[in-house]
């Protein structure tokens, strides 16, 4: 290196030198980052966005530095509580703060590396004060604020979740069909009666009915977003929690646990409307014709403004026809004028089976509607 100038070495550099990026620097599409330090350390700790909805596959790793020398990668569990192992960053340590062999690659695994490591641990519970933080931005930042926070009350021990909801006074829940946010303690110190959860199923499936040897599947997020909108009518507080997008059941991750522990710490009643059935059998149906009410049965004839778009939901045992619908709302309105119709009669049991998902009896009346249209028509042919 003695024969070449500053500009020499220049030119070589443009040429073969390739850009030196420094590993302990945070990513710039973090979802959640916080700074650490201590007397005898400092560092950083995050999580990218593309790994929140696979967070239950996250390994996090962490950089060991001492002195501003990297030392070792070390897995996050080794230094963090589970509930923070997700984590990835660095840690800075300070000369003869950790014990390090003399290939200084490791660090050793000692008492005051276990000293170090309840520190380090203690200092990442910023990141629930971050994760509060995003929450007020609302949107897609407090989304993934609000699975990250799930992940971690999910992952740790009761003492823990207890602190982790003592933090959340500030953290802003989203209302139900609003883009108003409001804070935990806010919402308790209005004292409502109940308060309920409105979160989508997902992606998974249940058995609708068989047609034509053909089975049929749906999902349940109908009935969850009915209940809801039945509660917002009644003026009852409803919220719109999220979740993550896993593909397994098991990594569901739901805001609405943590949201539940903060209110039954405060003593307030919440309903998890996607698993709790809470409107069957609580409604009557809107008149119908007794001619027609024996031929459908048990279906309800509804009217459920906040949804117009949709027709019926199975509730239960119960099938809800909604007369919101204009579709049905015209038909509904049309069978009151003739109730004796038989002709009206016949083509509203048709479309209650159909909106029923009873597709067998109403292909089967169906046909019979057209033979007994069929055989009207030929008698009315002169001989």
């Amino acid at each position: 290196m003695e024969g070449y100038t500053r500009e020499s070495l220049e030119k070589v550099a443009l040429t073969q030198a390739s850009p030196v990026v420094p590993l302990a620097v945070s990513p710039a599409d973090s979802a959640v980052r916080v700074d650490i330090s201590g007397d005898d350390y400092s560092g950083s700790l995050w999580l990218r966005k593309a790994d929140v909805n696979t967070i239950f596959d996250v390994d996090g790793s962490l950089d060991i530095l001492n002195e501003g020398v990297f030392v070792a990668a070390e897995d996050s569990s080794d230094w963090l509580d589970e509930h923070f192992s997700f984590l990835s960053g660095f840690i800075n340590f300070s000369a003869r703060s950790i014990n390090l062999p003399a290939g200084r690659d490791r660090v050793i695994k000692d008492e005051r590396f276990r000293a170090k490591k309840a520190a380090v641990s203690a200092a990442a519970f910023r990141v629930i004060d971050r994760l509060v933080s995003h929450s007020r931005e609302g949107g897609d930042v407090r989304r993934q604020a609000a699975v990250i926070l799930a992940h971690i009350y999910d992952f740790a021990g009761e003492d823990v979740r207890q602190k982790i909801l003592s933090y959340l006074d500030e953290f802003q829940v989203e209302l139900y069909k609003s883009a108003r946010l409001i804070g935990l303690r806010e919402l308790w110190e209005s004292r409502p009666q109940v308060v309920y959860l409105h979160y989508p199923k997902g992606r998974w499936v249940e058995d609708l009915t068989s047609f034509d040897g053909k089975k049929l599947y749906h999902k349940q997020d109908d009935l969850t977003d009915l209940q809801a909108a039945l509660m917002l009518q009644d003026g009852l507080v409803v919220i719109a929690a999220a979740r993550n997008e896993s593909s397994e059941k098991a990594d569901l991750l739901l805001e609405a646990a943590f949201v539940m522990g903060y209110l039954k710490r405060k003593q307030i009643p919440a309903v998890d409307l996607a698993r709790t059935n809470i409107v069957e059998g609580r409604f009557r149906s809107k008149p119908v014709p007794q001619a027609l009410r024996q031929r459908i049965g048990t279906v309800k004839f509804v009217e459920i403004a906040e949804l117009p778009n949709k027709m019926s939901w199975l509730v239960g045992t119960e099938v809800w026809v909604n007369i919101a619908h204009p579709v049905v709302g015209r038909a509904y309105y049309r069978l009151q004028a003739h109730p004796k119709s038989e002709q009206v009669t016949d083509l509203l049991e048709v479309l209650v089976n159909v909106l029923s998902y009873d597709l067998e009896n109403a292909f089967r009346n169906l046909s019979r509607l057209i033979e007994s249209t069929q055989t009207e028509a030929d008698e009315a042919i002169p001989a």
